[in-house]
């Protein structure tokens, strides 16, 4: 208990001499649309002055249908408003932005197993003949994107005047999630029901699976490591990291660097796996594929390098972690905020340090990211009752002060 209390103290008197000799900038935009109850919001993080909100609509007859909302956020205007009448008593649980192309947006509902997708520029949902599970956006080509179906059937779209359907592969397998590789421009991966996952190559001459094992159990979510080498299932208990150990000796894959005639099963590839709970966070560092931060259900950091654990941040807060987001420039930089919290930690994860604590308007912090182009630019939003808080940071990041030094910056609000 003394030993407890101790600590406590030594916690907080670093933190109120920490932030009582350091300033804090910041501009606060104050987004409200007609009143309605904001509901999930999805970030354009490669124009973070765009953002995409939804809204709570059930039981309101003063409004036009409604749903989700693209903000300018520095002028304040709500650019594009998408209505869907249909499923007015829906709520939408989650936004798909195309970061590279605003033509079009996807959208989940709570009670509905098919996503709605818009074409912005007509403002009219698109694609309706189809029961569509899940969408990936292509990486490079911002006129291409991935769907799946309740058919079990996998489509390749092209949105320019109109849709184009460019490829088609059936599958006799439910299909849980798509993600396209990185960086080769072809390549799109499958999960499908039971664990099973594919790799399809849209510009080989052959239209045979590229590659397919089997992971474990039936997966949630799909992603590709960062720089592609690595395929990432994410699981409700844990995640599962597998590294493909492809034939040297074909000259496909000297060539392309992924394809094999035969099948590979799960022996033949490097498997890790790392135990989670249901609603840790998984966060890869975007300047090192090796490395990656996953949230635990006690309100602590683990900072992992795929086969061991290196270090544990603790949050001295035993509320879940919410929000995790890597600096793009420092890759030792990484910000958190946890749930019914109204508190923002800048970590130094090579030292263990707090190196900034910074205070939202709410403790409903429901996103934080570093802006991409800019790297001490950290942006936040925070809902509040009906309203929309958009924060953003600027820190005065450098080498030297991402190793041990504290940051020095000043505050400012704009109405």
């Amino acid at each position: 208990m003394i030993k407890k209390i101790i600590t406590c103290l030594v916690f907080f008197t670093y933190v109120f001499s920490h932030n009582n000799s350091i300033y804090s900038k910041s501009i606060k935009k104050n987004l409200n649309f007609r009143n309605l109850k904001p509901i999930c919001v999805t970030i354009n993080k490669k124009n973070p002055n765009f953002i995409a909100v939804a809204y709570d609509t059930t039981n309101n007859c003063w409004h036009n249908g409604e749903k989700i909302v693209i903000w300018n956020v520095d002028k304040k205007e709500p650019l594009i408003v998408l209505s869907d009448k249909k499923n007015n008593n829906s709520l939408v649980t989650k936004i798909f932005l195309n970061e590279k192309n605003s033509h079009i947006l996807a959208a989940k509902y709570h009670d509905k197993e098919n996503l709605a997708i818009w074409d912005t520029r007509s403002k009219k949902q698109i694609l309706n003949d189809q029961q569509i599970s899940c969408i990936s956006y292509h990486p490079q080509f911002s006129d291409l994107f991935a769907i799946s179906t309740k058919e079990n059937t996998i489509f390749i779209c092209q949105l320019r005047n109109k849709i184009t359907f460019i490829k088609k592969i059936q599958s006799s397998k439910s299909i849980i999630d798509l993600s396209w590789h990185p960086t080769k421009r072809d390549l799109i991966a499958a999960v499908f029901e039971k664990g099973k996952i594919k790799i399809f190559d849209f510009n080989s001459i052959k239209k045979a699976i590229t590659l397919k094992f089997k992971t474990t159990l039936s997966s949630n979510k799909l992603m590709w490591g960062k720089k592609g080498n690595e395929i990432i299932i994410i699981h409700d208990k844990f995640i599962e990291i597998i590294d493909p150990k492809l034939n040297k000796n074909s000259n496909y894959y000297e060539e392309q660097g992924w394809y094999v005639e035969e099948d590979l099963e799960i022996n033949d590839l490097r498997n890790i796996i790392i135990k989670k709970q249901e609603n840790d966070l998984f966060e890869l560092n975007p300047l090192n594929a090796n490395i990656f931060a996953i949230s635990n259900n006690k309100g602590n950091i683990k900072i992992m390098q795929k086969y061991q654990h290196l270090i544990t941040l603790n949050t001295f807060n035993s509320n879940v972690i919410k929000n995790l987001s890597w600096n793009n420039a420092y890759k030792n930089i990484l910000a958190s905020s946890s749930y019914d919290s109204d508190v923002i930690k800048i970590w130094n994860v090579e030292s263990k340090e707090i190196l900034k604590i910074l205070k939202s308007p709410s403790n409903n912090i429901r996103s934080l990211f570093w802006n991409i182009n800019i790297s001490n630019h950290l942006t936040v939003i925070n809902f509040l009752g009906n309203n929309v808080i958009v924060t953003k940071w600027k820190i005065d990041l450098d080498p030297d002060q991402t190793k041990t030094r504290k940051f020095m910056t000043e505050t400012i609000y704009d109405d």
